[in-house]
C-alpha cells in the first residue's frame, strides 16, 4: 500500500551522485533512476513518471 508520504518522496529532490564509474543516481529521494554516461550517449534507467522528468534533468545538469 503506497500512502502519501511514499508519494511525496517521490517527487522531492535529492541530490545527484556518482555511483561508482560511469553510473551516476539522478533520482529523487523515493524514486530511484540512474544515468549511465558513455562517449556513445547516455543511458537513463528507471526515468520514473512524466512529472519527475524537470527534476531528472536539473539533476543531470548539476552533474555536469
Amino acid at each position: 500500500m503506497i500512502t502519501a508520504q511514499d508519494a511525496r518522496s517521490g517527487s522531492e529532490p535529492f541530490p545527484a551522485r556518482r555511483v561508482a564509474g560511469n553510473l551516476y543516481y539522478v533520482g529523487s529521494r523515493g524514486l530511484a533512476s540512474y544515468l549511465i554516461a558513455t562517449p556513445e550517449g547516455h543511458i537513463l534507467i528507471n526515468s520514473g513518471l512524466e512529472s519527475s522528468v524537470p527534476m531528472i534533468e536539473a539533476s543531470t545538469a548539476k552533474l555536469g
